[in-house]
């Protein structure tokens, strides 16, 4: 089975029409006390899986929204450049950057698998990005990855995951988020096997809430961090 590009597109540019502000609107959870708790564990989870950037490093965030990930990590890098389709978002991004001074966040418009660079990053962040794409765009964008990324360069993937199975869901409706919804949830090992073909290592990869967590919410996903390495 495969997910309508255009069905994923039209849900993420309604949800920025409606939540271009909102710190909930790429992490899809609408309760605010869970959405304070999720942003919370989450940025601890990402900050202890980055370890120490390289000076001056060199970051694209991939599918990156309005920048929520970015402007975190803007203290860290020498440049960060976030990558999104979504136009409603993009324009926020750069307009929260100039807001904060963050001269080192910049912004394109673009699909993450059609964004080609001749710069080479340090650093690749994903985050929730690889679940609302086919097979064929996934492959896009791992060559893509494998074209920009410099040696010893690291990708952080945050992303939904199938457990046990491979999991899919084509445009089912969702009460919660008041929108029809699809995804494919692929397995631990589908997202390893993947960067493996392009020469990536993954050297560390958790669930990113512990068991027993209230955010842990559905029995056939689960929320993952990796780290890949290329070698």
């Amino acid at each position: 089975m495969s997910i309508d590009p255009a069905d994923v597109k039209r849900f993420w540019d309604e949800r920025a029409a409606r939540h271009a502000d909102d710190p909930g609107l790429t992490n899809l959870e609408e309760d605010p006390e869970l959405r304070a708790l999720k942003i919370a564990l989450e940025e601890a989870r990402v900050d202890a899986y980055l370890g120490a950037l390289p000076p001056g490093a060199a970051v694209l965030d991939l599918g990156g929204g309005n920048g929520h990930w970015a402007f975190k990590l803007a203290p860290r890098a020498g440049s960060i450049h976030v990558v999104d389709y979504c136009e409603p978002l993009v324009v926020r991004g750069r307009a929260r950057a100039a807001e904060l001074g963050a001269g080192n966040v910049t912004f394109s418009c673009a699909a993450a698998q059609d964004f080609e660079s001749a710069r080479s990053f340090d650093l690749i962040f994903i985050s929730g990005l690889l679940l609302y794409l086919n097979d064929g765009e996934l492959q896009q964008l791992l060559q893509r990855i494998a074209g920009y990324t410099r040696p010893g360069g690291v990708v952080i993937l945050r992303d939904g995951t199938g457990v046990p199975a491979h999991y899919e869901i084509a445009k089912r409706w969702s009460e919660a988020l008041g929108a029809s919804y699809a995804a494919i949830y692929r397995t631990r090992e589908e997202y390893i096997a993947a960067f493996a073909g392009i020469g990536f290592a993954c050297v560390r990869d958790d669930d990113m809430f512990e068991p027993g967590c209230v955010l842990n919410k559905f029995p056939e996903t689960r929320l993952r961090i990796y780290r890949f390495e290329r070698a």
